[in-house]
C-alpha cells in the first residue's frame, strides 16, 4: 500500500494532479508546465556508408504509417514535424518512431524520431542519417 501511495504522489507531481480536476492551474504546477501545439522544421540528410546520398527514400511515421516525404537527389528531406512543447520538457513530436523506405531495401531500421528532432543521435546501422533543426 505504501508503494502505491508513493507512486500516486510522484505521478501527481509529474502530471500535475490537483483536487478539483484539471485545467490550466493543474498543468502549470506539473513538472513540464503547460504544453501547447508546436511544429518544428527538421532537415534529414540520408547517405550510404560511403557517404553517397540516398535519393528517393521515403520517411514514414511508424506510429500511423503516414509519409513525411521523400529525399531529393542530394539525400535531403525537409519536413515539418508536429508535436507539443512545454517550458519544462521542451518539444515532443507526435510521431515517436519513424523509418526510411527505399525501393532497393524496403523498410530500413526504425529510429526514435521524437529523440532525433530534439537533437539526439540516431543509431543507424546501414545508413548515415544527419538531422538538423531549423531555427524558428
Amino acid at each position: 500500500m505504501l508503494r502505491f501511495g508513493t507512486f500516486s504522489l510522484i505521478s501527481c507531481a509529474l502530471i500535475g494532479c490537483a483536487s478539483g480536476g484539471g485545467g490550466l492551474a493543474d498543468c502549470a504546477r506539473s513538472l513540464c508546465g503547460c504544453d501547447k501545439p508546436y511544429t518544428r522544421t527538421v532537415v534529414f540528410q540520408l547517405a550510404n556508408k560511403d557517404s553517397s546520398p540516398v535519393s528517393g527514400a521515403t520517411l514514414i511515421c511508424f506510429d500511423n504509417y503516414e509519409s513525411f516525404g521523400t529525399t531529393n537527389h542530394e539525400g535531403v528531406l525537409r519536413v515539418r514535424v508536429q508535436g507539443r512543447t512545454s517550458p519544462g520538457c521542451g518539444f515532443h513530436a507526435d510521431c515517436k518512431t519513424a523509418f526510411f523506405q527505399t525501393e532497393e531495401h524496403g523498410w530500413e531500421r526504425p529510429f526514435w524520431l521524437h529523440r532525433a528532432v530534439r537533437g539526439e543521435e540516431i543509431d543507424a546501422v546501414e545508413r548515415s542519417i544527419k538531422v538538423s533543426v531549423e531555427r524558428e
